[in-house]
């Protein structure tokens, strides 16, 4: 079985992997689709042949998707029920940004900084037209709140994406809003398929036949590896990575010990060797000395045996 490696935040990508597995190049459309790569729903599947259309409205993340992503259609807009403008809370580099204002001042009251913009709109209908006569395969509702209002914007669209895959809980929080849109998509043939704690997906009556693909969550058995930037292997970089710096740290440390042990070491062999040599010089001198002695002494003995010689004449 092939390895998939898994982008989403959540494992989305391994559900609708695992779901789809039978389809080499399907197509999706990603609403609030934020970056090309971290936390992407469909980088994965695009790696393997698929393509769709994402809508972003944050223009620096718009611009990211259509650098990333040249050969996808990248609507630069947020869905709406109006055609006029939304004033959008950009919360930069963060995939908070959302048009409600008080989700917005939660955020804000988190720590996190929020610049209003204008950005354009338009509707799901408009965009699952953009389809023609394409199957869509799956469409992912990521709006930060706006969930409500992107469905109501479904408008008379016959376009039926085979499963839908819509953030459920509140941001910054565990409470759920489902109720508040669920209708919208039962309404239109679609039925609950699976809750992973943070999206509900739903799978249309007319493909009853992948129900079994949602029968459990991301496992073992779906093969799947997780990237470095992944929320859930990201704690594990951190800690291998502080393990590296420490090892780092550590191998330097005991770099600069060899290296102080090498200099004592050689300082040590050259005062041995200066103690050879001196040693070795002191030796010479003792016997120098020893034969000084006993050349004296051999001259004393001889004019001691000439003056008892002389003594006895």
């Amino acid at each position: 079985m092939t390895t998939f490696t898994s982008f989403a935040q959540n494992f989305e990508d391994v559900i609708l992997w695992r779901v789809f597995k039978n389809i080499s190049s399907g197509f999706y459309i990603d609403v609030g689709a934020n970056d090309p790569v971290v936390d992407s729903v469909s980088y994965a599947l695009y790696q393997i042949g698929w393509r769709g259309i994402h809508v972003e409205p944050v223009p620096g993340y718009a611009r990211r998707l259509r650098a990333s992503r040249p050969d996808e259609t990248v609507v630069e807009a947020a869905i709406s029920e109006s055609p006029e403008e939304l004033l959008l809370y950009d919360i930069a580099n963060t995939g908070m940004s959302t048009g409600r204002q008080d989700i917005a001042n939660r955020h804000m009251q988190s720590g996190f900084d929020s610049e209003p913009i204008r950005v354009k709109t338009k509707t799901l209908e408009e965009i699952l037209g953009m389809a023609k006569d394409k199957d869509v395969h799956w469409l992912k509702i990521d709006v930060e709140g706006m969930e409500a209002c992107v469905l109501k914007s479904w408008g008379a669209s016959a376009v039926r994406p085979w499963v839908v895959v819509v953030e459920c809980v509140d941001p910054n929080s565990k409470e759920s809003n489902f109720q508040e849109w669920e209708s919208h998509l039962v309404s239109r043939g679609y039925e609950p398929a699976y809750f992973d704690g943070l999206n509900r997906f739903y799978l249309h009556h007319a493909h009853a036949e992948l129900r079994a693909g949602f029968d459990a969550p991301p496992n073992i058995l779906d093969n799947f590896i997780l990237t470095e930037a992944s929320g859930f292997a990201r704690g594990l970089a951190e800690k291998i990575a502080a393990a590296k710096a420490e090892t780092h740290h550590f191998s330097m440390h005991a770099a600069s010990r060899d290296q102080e042990a090498s200099k004592a070491v050689d300082a040590m062999r050259i005062q041995a060797e200066a103690f050879s040599d001196a040693l070795s010089e002191h030796r010479n001198e003792l016997v120098r000395a020893r034969a000084e002695i006993a050349r004296l002494q051999e001259g004393i003995f001889m004019k001691l045996k000439r003056a008892l010689k002389s003594h006895k004449r």
